[in-house]
């Protein structure tokens, strides 16, 4: 019998369920047309009308495309034939508008419509101004965000456009308002799921995929992590004060350092300041993993070597988990070693992988780590993606600058060209 995940008010994939269970919470209410869902062991999300075995229940709309939903990406390719620009669009005249557009084209009801480039450097369109409201909403568009009005030739960035001041401003107060950490029961209802389900994983490709990352991002990968080494070897130089604040922060600026990557693997801009983040959200929770971590593992190594080399695997993603999903700390690091512990003999051989690549670094001068140090981090952010895919938010840009593991896009945007 065929089973489905579907993704709940809060972006989160919940499944598997039956397609009895997907009738009955339509007919409650949760599920509607335009919910996510995703056949088993399939990896791309679509609107639920378009499933053929559905169709008793979202089937009186399956012939007619329904506008997007928040949650649901724009099938560019169903809507619109997009003509990829020679090279990436200048931004030619950066003076904003001094009227904002209106939402409808004067003496016509048909609504402005938008060109838009995404995280991923392809042209998205056309998309309408409450569409790219529900983006920003999302973090999935950005003042930065480079956009035009369709019929026009002049690019500039959302930030400029006076009519998308407000949507900013709302996400602003929202970011203000952060959410509570996420409790142990949903933290365990995910391990739970990815230990049932199983997952795949495969070393000399996560590896792969990172060397190729690496050379495609050489600028800022290497950049960003030459900052957070540089600052934690001077905190740790600092006798004192220098090497307990630099014990404490390690693990804050390791969840920046993992957005940087994360966001650079599903196709988004990153820059130096997302090194920063993770000062911003989730402070609380990574500044406690981080100290809590640390001395377990030393208290493993000092006793008897092998616990401690234990917990230095299970725990690899406990900060990108507690930044990402806002785990408070002990959930990420019950949630990173219950999923490790399932496999831990091959995740300890991507461990062996990155200390090697981390031990040649130090032995070119010390130097080399600045080089080997991206690609080892690299080669654990695609084996978290790999398998923590299906829980993490929906990002800008939306369709990945490659193929994910299992050779197929999880992204459902189309465009002509790619990055």
């Amino acid at each position: 019998m065929l089973m489905f995940s579907y993704k709940d008010s809060n972006h989160q994939a919940v499944g598997p369920v039956s397609a009895d269970e997907i009738r009955q919470l339509a007919a409650e209410g949760v599920l509607t047309r335009n919910s996510l869902l995703s056949a088993e062991k399939s990896d791309f999300w679509q609107p639920a009308y378009r499933f053929s075995e559905l169709a008793d229940v979202f089937g009186e709309s399956a012939s007619k495309p329904a506008p997007a939903a928040p949650d649901e990406s724009i099938d560019v390719e169903a809507q619109v034939e997009v003509e990829r620009e020679p090279g990436p669009p200048p931004l030619n005249d950066t003076s904003t508008d001094d009227e904002p557009a209106p939402d409808e084209k004067a003496g016509s009801k048909q609504p402005v419509c938008y060109r838009f480039i995404g995280g991923d450097g392809r042209e998205y369109g056309p998309i309408t101004a409450d569409q790219l409201r529900d983006w920003i909403g999302q973090r999935r568009a950005d003042q930065n965000s480079r956009v035009r009005r369709d019929g026009s030739d002049r690019w500039s960035t959302l930030g400029e456009l006076l009519e998308f001041r407000d949507a900013f401003e709302e996400q602003s107060r929202r970011q203000q308002a952060s959410p509570p950490p996420l409790d142990s029961g949903r933290a365990d209802q995910i391990a739970e799921e990815i230990i049932g389900n199983g997952y795949d994983l495969n070393i000399a490709e996560c590896f792969r995929r990172s060397w190729r990352l690496y050379l495609d991002n050489f600028g800022i990968l290497t950049g960003t992590t030459a900052i957070v080494i540089v600052i934690l070897f001077v905190l740790n130089s600092i006798a004192g004060a220098g090497n307990v604040v630099g014990f404490a922060l390690g693990g804050i600026f390791l969840a920046g350092l993992s957005f940087v990557f994360l966001k650079r693997i599903r196709g988004q801009a990153a820059t130096i300041q997302d090194i920063f983040e993770g000062f911003k959200r989730g402070f609380i929770p990574l500044l406690i993993a981080s100290i809590l971590t640390s001395i377990f593992i030393l208290i493993g190594l000092a006793l008897c070597f092998l616990p401690g080399i234990y917990l230095m695997v299970a725990w690899m993603f406990v900060f990108p988990l507690a930044f990402e999903l806002r785990l408070d700390f002990w959930p990420a690091m019950e949630l990173s070693r219950k999923v490790v512990h399932k496999r831990w003999w091959e995740m300890f051989g991507l461990a062996v992988g990155v200390g090697l690549l981390l031990f040649v670094g130090i032995l070119l001068f010390g130097l080399g780590v600045f080089f080997t140090a991206p690609i080892a981090l690299g080669a654990v952010m695609y084996a978290y993606e790999d398998i923590f895919r299906k829980y993490t938010v929906a990002t800008p840009g939306a369709a990945a600058n490659e193929p994910p593991a299992t050779g197929q896009n999880s992204g459902s945007h189309s465009a002509s060209g790619s990055n």
